[in-house]
């Protein structure tokens, strides 16, 4: 019979390497499996907040992260293209006074690695497909290439994102609602005299896009859809700027899109036995404002 693991972890995003990394550092036995064959290779989400430095800090990881971050210290609010106020950050009560920008795939990157000198890999291709509960541990039923595996462990822990199987095989609400309106962003190079170390919001009356700066030209852009085609192509992202940005600029490529739309949910406990949700898995909502 295999050894028991004190922690089967399911998913590898930020909040399984997250957790595994703590893991490491009070020497406790874990695996932790991921479905997909690789890191992610798109940015996803960029924002890591003051909060999560906290905890990165005590992880020893915030430097890393912050090697590779930009830090935005002021925002700037336009309606219809005139300017109305500047956003300042730097009050903020925390060691890290600013909004941090990092690709969700670097994040990943720099966490696996600092996983790596724990001596841990993330095991891809691996899936779960199954598990039972008992008084003092659970059992998992690993896929891995057509192979199946069965694993003991005092505690599962579902990282597996929003439309978390964990939760799903627990039967348990996503309680909360979805917001009718869609979004669409984009990760685009553009000439433009906005400053590259600021945060742009605009509002118009075709709706509102944000600018987040990734590095020299390249910067995150996401708006919600009103009406009008979706900007899906160099075209279509050039004229959302164009109606709502309404400032002189030319569009050089458009590096990834993606659409999502605003949901608000989130599960009644938490830990079930000797199951626990996290991350996504557990609630999802508004990626501004709700943190």
């Amino acid at each position: 019979m295999n050894k028991k693991l004190d922690v089967l972890i399911i998913g590898a995003g930020p909040t399984g390497l997250t957790l595994a990394l703590a893991l490491s550092r009070y020497g406790l036995s874990f695996r932790i499996v991921e479905r997909a064959s690789g890191p992610s290779v798109v940015s996803k989400a960029i924002g890591i907040q003051a909060r999560s430095l906290e905890l990165f800090a005590r992880l020893g990881v915030a430097e890393d992260l912050m090697e590779n971050a930009i830090k935005i210290n002021q925002g700037n609010l336009y309606v219809n293209g005139a300017w109305q106020a500047k956003l300042d950050f730097t009050d903020l009560n925390t060691p890290f006074p600013f909004v941090t920008l990092l690709p969700q795939s670097e994040t990943e990157r720099i966490l696996e690695a600092r996983l790596a000198t724990y001596g841990h890999i993330v095991e891809r291709d691996t899936e779960l497909t199954g598990f039972a509960q008992f008084p003092t541990f659970v059992t998992a039923t690993l896929q891995h290439k057509g192979e199946t595996e069965t694993v003991d462990a005092s505690f599962i822990i579902g990282a597996d994102g929003a439309n978390s199987f964990v939760r799903r095989e627990l039967g348990l609400p996503f309680s909360g609602k979805s917001f009718k309106e869609s979004w669409a962003l984009a990760d685009i190079e553009v000439d433009w005299p906005l400053s590259s170390e600021e945060v742009h919001i605009f509002f118009s009356d075709h709706g509102v896009i944000e600018s987040f700066p990734l590095q020299s030209n390249l910067f995150r852009i996401t708006g919600n859809l009103t009406s009008g085609p979706v900007p899906t192509d160099h075209k279509a992202i050039d004229d959302f700027l164009q109606n709502r940005a309404k400032v002189p600029f030319e569009l050089k490529k458009v590096h990834w899109y993606s659409m999502f739309r605003v949901h608000n949910r989130i599960i009644e406990k938490f830990g079930h036995h000797r199951i626990y949700l996290i991350g996504d898995a557990a609630h999802i909502n508004s990626p501004v404002g709700g943190q």
